[in-house]
């Protein structure tokens, strides 16, 4: 099971860690303000924040975004 902190709450997700935290925070947790677009990070539209360092979600994993503060 991975934890997932997002605006402060956390979510326990049973997702594959490789998933992307795109599908993560739309499909599981049900925030859909993300997007996808291309799905290749060109864009910016599945920009969010990582201890404050912006990243694309869309090429980020479950996974990559772990850690004792990590929030979009």
């Amino acid at each position: 099971m991975l934890q997932i902190k997002i605006d402060g709450v956390e979510h326990d997700t049973v997702a594959d860690p490789q998933t992307p935290l795109l599908g993560a925070i739309r499909d599981i947790v049900g925030l859909t303000g993300t997007k996808l677009r291309r799905g290749v990070g060109a864009c910016g539209s599945c920009t969010v924040r990582i201890d404050g360092q912006a990243v694309r979600s869309s090429l980020t994993t479950l996974a990559n975004a772990q850690g004792p503060t990590s929030k979009s």
